[in-house]
């Protein structure tokens, strides 16, 4: 079972309302964590608000990068968040942000025992707090580049002199096709205009209605929007892939709930349970992975970041 967002997605600064708020939501928390048994309670973009209030330890943060709207994000990792708790024998709480900055300082703040992350954000979190990991997605991560789909675009090299959106500057998907752009002959900062945008959804929204002449973002973000969206866009341009989003915990997690929860990982290709996890959240399945291979992402971190 879980609870949807309780606390609205922007919440006001803190002051004697929303104290008053927040200690009363952390009463109704503490009443339904005792009425309902193994109970997975989900929390979308409410930052620290009551973080340090529930977190106990029978009690774990799960944080997943906000690469989709938060609603969404819940929708396919709050089932995750609810085997975690039933394979732990612990409560898990599903959280994100609603940009990146947010959940980046949430990262920052270590709030999180077990995360969803991109693969820059997971070198940054292991090489400073001693993150490990669980499971990484079974594809390497490659960025794509999409324009319209009667664009007379065909390559990267059409689109010098134009317009590129790309999702925050922090994500992922920003700094491949920065990397590609230089890998081709264009200067991300001369040749091309660079314009962020607060999630890969606006980013390829605005080619859609003509703000930007292409978008750069990664396969399953392009497959997600057009399914909503009705659409499709045409891509032009494809990055080397790099290891991919990877599920990691804190060190505060011990090792043997560590252990239980990748050896459940292994098994969702295997049960129906586990495939409906696995295509909720797009994924054909999780695969073990070594920290090592991560290196390569290090050393394009240190390049870009």
């Amino acid at each position: 079972m879980c609870v949807s967002c309780l606390i609205p997605e922007n919440p006001v600064e803190e002051g004697p309302v929303m104290n008053s708020y927040k200690n009363a939501m952390f009463r109704f928390l503490s009443v339904l964590r005792k009425t309902v048994a193994g109970l997975v309670l989900t929390a979308t973009c409410f930052g620290t608000a009551i973080s340090e209030q529930i977190t106990s330890k029978d009690e774990y943060l799960m944080g997943v990068f906000p690469y989709l709207a938060p609603r969404e994000l819940e929708k396919m990792y709050a089932p995750v968040a609810a085997d975690f708790s039933d394979t732990i024998n612990k409560d898990v709480m599903f959280m994100t942000s609603s940009t990146y900055e947010t959940f980046m300082g949430n990262l920052d703040k270590q709030m999180y025992d077990i995360v969803f992350v991109q693969p820059f954000d997971y070198v940054a979190i292991a090489d400073k707090y001693g993150y490990r990991p669980l499971a990484t997605r079974n594809k390497p991560l490659p960025a794509i580049i999409v324009v319209k789909p009667d664009s007379e675009f065909s390559s990267v090299a059409d689109l010098r002199g134009k317009t590129i959106a790309l999702p925050p500057s922090v994500a992922a998907m920003s700094y491949l096709i920065k990397d590609y752009l230089e890998k081709n002959g264009l200067d991300p900062q001369k040749d091309v205009t660079i314009e962020h945008h607060r999630s890969h959804a606006s980013c390829m929204r605005s080619v859609l209605i003509g703000n930007a002449h292409a978008c750069g973002t990664a396969p399953p973000a392009l497959r997600f929007f057009q399914n909503k969206m009705k659409t499709e866009l045409k891509t032009i341009a494809r990055t080397k892939g790099i290891p991919s989003s990877i599920f990691a915990v804190h060190p505060r997690v011990t090792e043997d709930l560590r252990d239980k929860m990748m050896q459940q990982i292994a098994t969702w290709p295997d049960t129906e349970e586990g495939k409906k996890l696995l295509k909720g959240v797009k994924v054909e399945a999780f695969i073990k992975v070594d920290d090592k291979e991560y290196d390569v992402v290090r050393i394009m971190s240190r390049k870009y970041r």
